[in-house]
């Protein structure tokens, strides 16, 4: 059979959490977009993290993205009636320690003043309110934003919707090569080759390799992210979990498991896009979630795995159009991206729209075109 030849307005490469949203988005606003995607679309990074959608546990400068994130998460199921399983129970961030405790009061004012609903707890009162907390725990910052959904099949329901609003999807479409041809990019894949006039690159890691091949060099650094889930237990946490050493993340679904994580290091082959758990991690991990919920203790382990991410040094964004690479956006590699995705992936959309970059985009793309410039 011959190769195939397709055209569009726009092709996001890589189906994750922000290049759905930025195919959702911009199919919503009637923009001709084909989405590629190497494996399924969700497959990835966006699938194998916990579905944790806390805001008070990222970086001060992410706060407003990680606000917005999860208001167009629950948006999207509203607004489609789509079931993310989305919970927005609440979450404790807690500290064995006084120095710990110090800095959770320190972060709950910053984290105020940036329009965030915080509240700091001395141990006692957040076990008034979480009596299955350790008795520890010397003192937690609550906030109601905090809350979770189903990553196993949210991102897949964007890209479902996107579909539904006259995007194209190509999964199982590895992008070969890139070059410029008449004005437009041109990217072979195994299916044949596509032109488009604008290309966002959203394949999180994958997006350094991408970038090389059109004479682009992304500092990125790997993070492989493990995760431990429990057997079904009756009813016992309430809320979203993390620690103020950013090394857990805890909350209890629907059907009774416990999904634990928390950014402990796995093992990877990146050449062969294989991921495995650390055992050393898996302890250091169970023991910290045991320390804070010590019902966790002879509760048996059904699966671990692991996924790999990509991230900046800063951990910000990747974002914004490139200076001398006309139609070629990023919107990729920062930490969170299941969180700020969201919000990341609509702000690309309405900026190829626009032309106009929106408010909680614009410091990033700043950053970017500096390290773009300096690569």
């Amino acid at each position: 059979m011959p190769a195939q030849r397709a055209s569009a307005r726009t092709v996001v490469v890589g189906a994750g959490t922000v290049g759905a949203f930025v195919a959702y988005g911009l199919a919503r606003r009637g923009e001709e977009v084909l989405l590629l995607e190497r494996k399924e679309p969700g497959l990835e990074a966006a699938g194998l993290n916990a579905g944790t959608l806390a805001v008070q546990n990222k970086l001060l400068s992410l706060i407003p993205l990680a606000m917005r994130g999860v208001e167009l998460w629950q948006d999207f199921e509203r607004q489609t009636r789509r079931d993310l399983h989305t919970v927005r129970c609440g979450g404790f961030r807690v500290a064995h320690t006084t120095v710990g405790g110090e800095r959770l009061e320190r972060e709950a004012e910053q984290q105020r003043r940036l329009g965030l609903e915080v509240e700091h707890l001395s141990g006692e009162e957040a076990r008034a309110r979480a009596p299955y907390l350790a008795g520890t725990v010397r003192a937690a910052n609550w906030c109601p934003l905090d809350g979770h959904n189903n990553a196993l099949t949210a991102v897949k329901q964007v890209v479902q919707e996107a579909e539904a609003l006259g995007a194209r999807v190509q999964s199982r479409s590895e992008v070969l090569s890139i070059e410029r041809e008449a004005g437009r990019w041109r990217l072979v894949t195994p299916g044949g080759s596509v032109g488009a006039d604008r290309m966002v690159l959203a394949a999180g890691l994958w997006s350094r390799t991408l970038a090389e091949r059109i004479g682009l060099r992304l500092q990125l650094e790997v993070h492989n992210n493990q995760m431990i889930v429990t057997e079904r237990l009756p009813r016992l946490i309430d809320h979203v979990i993390t620690h103020v050493t950013g090394r857990l993340t805890l909350k209890q679904k629907g059907e009774g498991t416990v999904l634990i994580g928390g950014g402990w290091p796995g093992h990877h082959d990146l050449e062969h896009n294989l991921k495995w758990p650390a055992l050393p991690s898996l302890i250091g991990n169970a023991r910290l979630a045991t320390a804070t919920v010590p019902s966790l203790e002879d509760v048996h382990v059904l699966r671990t795995w692991a996924g790999l991410d990509g991230r900046t040094r800063s951990q910000h964004p990747l974002i914004g159009p490139v200076a001398g690479r006309r139609g070629l956006y990023l919107a990729t590699s920062f930490r969170a991206a299941y969180t700020l995705g969201p919000a990341v992936g609509e702000g690309i959309a309405e900026w190829i729209v626009t032309g106009e970059p929106p408010e909680l985009l614009a410091p990033f793309a700043e950053e970017t075109r500096r390290l773009v410039a300096s690569a």
